[in-house]
């Protein structure tokens, strides 16, 4: 039995993450005075972006860190980016009316800030199919960390262990293995081959690939 199905958003509901590189790429780099090579970023794929920031920084440190306005400047370009550009990924809408017809409550847990989660979720028109979306700003700890997930779960008056999880990253998908969900993990091309997503129940291609024959053999496990 499924009792909920919780949905990271970044990655999962909207192609984001090229974008949120971009920005904490220009950002970041403004403030260290160094280089950061789309290499050097697949090491903070996952991470939130004050988790990025100081990752950066202790790197190398560099005078006058400010992570505030940093932060600021991030969220405000990604924020405008997705006001003008923001389209649901492959998939999105299908996968919410499956789940939708079959009477099974939604959620989103994300490591965005709160105002970012709704906005996006009103740019794509997809709220209303979601009971709770819940930022991991809001915990102690973010991904890999489980307490987005476990807190979303209650919300959601669900027990994690009959609950799946959509995640595109591997810390993602570890925070949500910890709150003993079952994970559905959508990795991006460039990560395909990390052999963590072994630990996944189910890995696709994107979300348009998930079908009923997938949702009976997860009800079954």
């Amino acid at each position: 039995m499924i009792e909920a199905v919780i949905f990271d958003m970044d990655g999962v509901l909207i192609d984001s993450e090229p974008v949120w590189q971009m920005h904490e790429k220009k950002a970041i780099e403004e403030a260290c005075g160094f280089e950061i090579t789309p290499e050097m970023q697949n090491e903070t794929f996952g991470l939130n972006t004050a988790e990025v920031i100081m990752h950066w920084y202790h790197y190398k440190p560099w005078a006058n860190l400010n992570a505030h306005a940093i932060t600021d400047k991030i969220y405000t370009k990604v924020l405008d980016h997705f006001k003008a550009n923001g389209i649901p990924a492959n998939g999105v809408p299908e996968i919410l009316d499956f789940f939708k017809m079959r009477n099974i409550p939604m959620g989103v847990a994300s490591s965005s800030p709160q105002h970012l989660i709704d906005a996006i979720l009103d740019k794509l028109g997809i709220r209303n199919y979601f009971l709770v979306a819940h930022s991991s700003d809001q915990e102690a700890y973010g991904k890999p960390h489980p307490d987005v997930y476990i807190n979303t779960c209650k919300a959601l008056k669900a027990n994690p262990a009959y609950c799946l999880a959509f995640e595109d990253s591997v810390n993602g998908m570890i925070a949500a293995k910890s709150a003993r969900m079952k994970v559905i993990a959508i990795p991006p091309a460039i990560k395909k081959s990390q052999k963590e997503y072994v630990l996944a129940d189910l890995v696709l291609n994107d979300l348009a690939a998930f079908t009923s024959t997938h949702f009976n053999q997860l009800t079954q496990k």
